[in-house]
């Protein structure tokens, strides 16, 4: 009896023993001094036991951001034909010295009315990132804006329904030259011209043409990479340096196509119809640096602002082209160049951030860009088919400017 009871003795001692070494164990502060488990619980990895160590970040942004549209007035085309048969006899006006125009001349289309307007486009930002024990931080964002695609086009029916007394005004022209025979479009292509395989009074596609369409396409990526640096902090504010490499991609094409009817078939085939195409890529490459200041206002709201600045070199890449509609079987006209630009950049990033709960939060904000000394084509349209050439023109200031809402997680 006397042996049991020391062994009973010793084993409630040991039990007593570890049920205290775990209550011990169990007590939040014996995990630093900066640990607070969360109100809530979720069935997800957020957050660390140890956020004073850093850690993982994710966040996306949808967004709506306009931009600036480069194009300028240039007139494409107007109302009426050229003949340059002095054999061809024009109903109700007879044969006509060549080369003669007929028509009211009155403007079709023109490059400006693909200039605007400059409406917001969606897009989405992602962001990674990771924290380290110091407060700062590598950060990899990478924003894309979805294309935007204007169009205008001129057809057979003027305004009105001012044909002319011939049809003349139903005839588009524009004032192409220097091209070669496989561009003279159908061999009938009025009334009057004699068909059977005999060329057309009034030869070139861009001459006497039944349609023209113009349209201008605009895309804009950025790649960002940024080291964030904690400078100043108080318990309710927070200056950081930030800096890091990056690079924008601003593509944009101006494309006008203009297509014949052939009157023996009624229809237009692809020897009928010529493109044009001018593309400008503008791909800077650099970097960027400046300023983020955080303010905690209370009730989990936080305001910040972000000011930076950078420098790139512009590597512009431009190609105008004219081909036929027909896979790129025939004769063709392109020039391709490459620039070399400085430019340089200014940003400003003003937002709101409310932390619903541990670990998430949920911004809005406002970004405004502006780029100095890109390169553009505001005249899109060189009508010397034999040397094509259009302008292109340095110096161009950009602005991009845009809404963001989206959602951060801490891992």
């Amino acid at each position: 009896m006397h042996n049991k009871s020391i062994w009973r003795a010793l084993l409630l001692t040991a039990l007593a023993a570890l049920t205290t070494a775990g209550a011990g164990r169990a007590q939040p502060q014996n995990f630093g001094e900066d640990y607070a488990p969360p109100d809530t619980v979720f069935p997800f990895p957020l957050g660390s036991t140890h956020p004073e160590e850093g850690g993982l970040y994710l966040g996306t942004e949808a967004v709506m951001y306009r931009q600036t549209n480069p194009l300028k007035q240039q007139l494409v085309a107007v109302r009426g034909l050229t003949i340059v048969d002095n054999t061809t006899n024009i109903p109700n006006i007879g044969v006509l010295p060549v080369p003669t125009f007929i028509g009211s001349g009155q403007a079709a289309l023109d490059v400006q009315q693909v200039s605007g307007p400059n409406d917001y486009q969606p897009g989405v930002s992602f962001t990674l990132g990771y924290k380290f024990a110091d407060g700062s931080a590598w950060e990899f964002k990478y924003l894309y804006i979805t294309e935007v695609n204007l169009h205008a086009s001129a057809t057979e029916v003027p305004a009105g329904f001012n044909v002319g007394q011939n049809f003349e005004n139903s005839f588009l022209f524009s004032q192409v030259f220097g091209f070669p025979n496989d561009y003279n479009g159908p061999a009938q292509k009025i009334a009057s011209d004699p068909g059977g395989g005999v060329g057309s009074s009034a030869p070139g596609i861009w001459n006497g043409a039944s349609i023209m369409t113009e349209q201008f396409l605009q895309r804009t990526q950025e790649y960002e990479l940024t080291y964030r640096q904690p400078i100043f902090e108080t318990e309710t504010y927070r200056l950081s340096g930030i800096v890091g490499p990056s690079i924008v991609w601003i593509w944009e094409r101006y494309k006008w196509t203009a297509a014949d009817i052939d009157l023996a078939t009624n229809a237009s085939g692809p020897q009928d119809e010529a493109q044009y195409n001018n593309i400008v890529s503008n791909r800077l490459y650099g970097a960027h640096a400046g300023f983020r200041n955080e303010c905690y206002l209370g009730h989990g709201f936080a305001a910040n602002l972000d000011l930076q600045g950078g420098a790139f070199v512009d590597t512009a890449k431009t190609e105008a082209i004219y081909e036929l509609a027909r896979g790129g079987v025939g004769p063709g006209s392109k020039r391709a160049l490459h620039y070399w630009l400085p430019a340089l950049q200014a940003q400003a990033t003003v937002g709101v951030t409310w932390f619903p709960i541990e670990n998430v939060e949920l911004k809005a904000g406002y970004d405004f860009q502006a780029f100095f000394n890109t390169l553009s084509s505001p005249n899109p349209i060189d009508f010397n088919y034999g040397a094509v050439n259009p302008g292109y023109t340095s110096g161009t200031v950009r602005f991009l400017d845009g809404l963001n809402l989206g959602v951060g997680i801490n891992f």
